[in-house]
């Protein structure tokens, strides 16, 4: 469903906040200080460029300059150093995309970066040492489910292939934590939701399979 409301959580209670202006859903999320972006989407009748900012201070959104192309049902997002990172998703034709966007806050400016190794989506990003790490859900022209790991540094702007892992994971639950990656849950196959947790370390660019979740879920959120 598409949402445009959120909620905070203080205690045992439920505040409803005020809603974005555009309704979407499959849009990516990245939060800087205390102000939080909705990039992108699909919003029913199609992708959107759409880029609103969330400020917690004031309640209030603000819409920020469009992305390049329209997307949608990506790897999520992330921010290094002021720079917030767009990595693949869905283009407005519904095709899979290895672009690579980069949006530089205090000017509120886009602009390409080098390609992804690979089309994706269905993934998510995470920050570890200064890089992104973009793990992959679904890959080609047939959105094939995957469990693909990428590296790209910003110093150089270019990618690296890592391990893949050891599980496929479309639409999982991705997050850094004391800098490791860890993927849970997500879907195997058509009506296939699994429990599995892998968990990357750069240290020693492996993965390792962690207690899976008490519940098998995807498309969840996590903080």
């Amino acid at each position: 469903m598409e949402s445009g409301q959120p909620t905070t959580h203080s205690g045992n209670t439920w505040s409803t906040r005020a809603p974005m202006s555009t309704l979407r859903q499959g849009y990516a999320m990245a939060s800087s200080g205390t102000t939080i972006f909705a990039i992108g989407g699909y919003t029913g009748v199609g992708a959107t460029t759409a880029v609103e900012a969330y400020a917690t201070g004031t309640d209030s959104w603000s819409s920020k300059a469009s992305l390049p192309s329209a997307r949608y049902g990506g790897n999520g997002a992330a921010v290094i150093n002021g720079t917030l990172y767009v990595a693949g998703g869905f283009n407005a034709a519904g095709a899979l995309t290895g672009t690579l966007y980069a949006y530089t806050i205090a000017t509120n400016s886009w602009a390409a970066k080098a390609q992804m190794p690979t089309i994706s989506g269905c993934g998510g990003s995470g920050v570890i040492s200064g890089k992104l790490y973009v793990f992959t859900g679904c890959t080609g022209t047939g959105s094939t489910i995957t469990g693909l790991l990428h590296r790209y540094d910003p110093a150089t702007n270019t990618w690296t292939a890592l391990p893949a892992a050891p599980n496929i994971h479309q639409h999982a639950i991705i997050r850094v934590v004391n800098n490791r990656l860890y993927v849970a849950g997500g879907v195997q196959a058509l009506n296939s939701v699994t429990t599995a947790m892998d968990v990357y370390d750069p240290v020693t660019n492996a993965w390792t399979s962690a207690t899976p979740l008490p519940v098998a879920r995807y498309n969840s959120a996590s903080g």
